[in-house]
């Protein structure tokens, strides 16, 4: 695993030019490898999944089935995925328009992540937001308001892992959704209190009876992973300790 690939995408698409995803574009697995089928416009090949770079010859797309790495089953309905190619109508439209100089506005439009399925956050032209599955179907009532600027808030990421849970993709902790499908930061199960990060790891717990006041448990819980290591005796004076504790007093 190399994440070569989602490091790519990720770049490409914070610079946020005319021409992403305005036509095919390269694939990543889940663990954010290349995939082994890419097409970048019109061009098709088989491609090293650490790196990337072709591993033998390009056709062009309509000749797609012609590569080794091609399957039949897979790509029964072409390169391009559902979302990418809902998303690509409208961003090539986007794209054409921009090469004259002129803006297009109120064109709705999908997310797609770089695996090519619906990104989990979805938001349309009603000024709202709401999460949703690799099938692009909307998960519960999990929303917000753009309106009100909550949106960097917005992860769906218990939402997500909830979804898959009911439906028996994965075993996962019954771990409660705030109302934009992020965990809750605190959580209480089975007489013990836990403190969760956005990703939904636990990052620290402790039993019911030794914190009962809820705004000590919310403080308990507001320590980051460095406040947690640098209580710890054997901890607390290493240069790293020291540096954190300069640079919060720096703060001040």
């Amino acid at each position: 695993m190399t994440c070569a690939c989602s490091r790519q995408m990720t770049a490409r698409k914070r610079q946020r030019r005319s021409d992403w995803m305005a036509g095919p574009q390269i694939h990543c697995d889940s663990r954010g490898n290349y995939e082994e089928l890419q097409c970048e416009g019109e061009l098709c090949y088989c491609a090293d999944p650490m790196t990337g770079k072709p591993t033998g010859h390009l056709v062009l797309i309509q000749q797609i089935s012609l590569l080794p790495c091609y399957d039949a089953e897979r790509y029964a309905g072409g390169y391009l995925t559902i979302c990418e190619r809902e998303m690509t109508r409208v961003r090539s439209l986007v794209h054409q328009f921009s090469q004259k100089g002129q803006t297009l506005v109120g064109l709705e439009m999908n997310r797609c992540d770089i695996d090519g399925g619906y990104a989990r956050v979805q938001c349309g032209r009603s000024e709202s937001c709401a999460c949703s599955n690799n099938q692009g179907v909307s998960l519960k009532s999990y929303a917000y308001e753009q309106k009100t600027g909550a949106l960097k808030e917005m992860s769906c990421n218990c939402a997500i892992d909830e979804d898959s849970r009911i439906r028996g993709y994965a075993k996962l902790p019954s771990w409660t959704c705030d109302q934009y499908g992020n965990f809750r930061h605190v959580q209480w199960l089975l007489d013990r209190y836990y403190c969760l990060e956005e990703d939904g790891s636990v990052l620290q717990s402790f039993e019911k009876k030794k914190i009962t006041k809820e705004e000590d448990i919310a403080r308990q819980c507001a320590l980051s992973d460095f406040d947690i290591y640098c209580q710890a005796e054997k901890f607390k004076n290493t240069t790293t300790c020291e540096d954190l504790f300069s640079s919060s007093l720096e703060a001040f």
